[in-house]
């Protein structure tokens, strides 16, 4: 299991990292950023490094742009060699997000279930949980 976070303090807070670490993604504020295929030796390290992963959880899922989200699936794509299949999604990993959509936007993007967005397509197989296991028995 990874388990990351889009910003430093929300990595921190759970004791992970950020997305943009975890996936080598450029981190870039003015401009539209690009994505770049890892370099073969890059691409060698993390496929030992994701070996194991079954799971990928991102917390404070609001803050994360369309635009890098796309680039977290075309990442596990890269990594897991399924890029040439488009009904993979990311590389055939469980992806498991974690937050209050509405709660803060992504600082410079829209939001990853924009339908302006070509990007949007990502967040259409999604399985919304609805029960509030947090507070079940609490008679306060």
């Amino acid at each position: 299991m990874l388990l990351t976070a889009p910003t430093g303090i929300a990595a921190c807070n759970i004791g992970s990292v950020t997305v943009h670490s975890a996936f080598c993604l450029p981190v870039e504020h003015k401009i539209s950023a690009t994505y770049v295929p890892l370099r073969a030796e890059k691409l060698k390290q993390f496929r030992i490094k994701f070996k194991d992963v079954a799971y990928v959880i991102i917390d404070e899922i609001s803050m994360l742009s369309c635009h890098n989200f796309d680039f977290v699936h075309k990442r596990l794509c890269e990594i897991k060699d399924t890029s040439s299949d488009p009904t993979v999604l990311f590389g055939g990993l469980s992806l498991i997000v974690v937050g209050d959509l509405f709660q803060l936007k992504p600082v410079h993007g829209c939001y990853i279930f924009d339908t302006r967005k070509p990007e949007s397509y990502l967040w259409h197989r999604v399985s919304i949980l609805t029960t509030n296991h947090r507070q079940a028995g609490d008679k306060t």
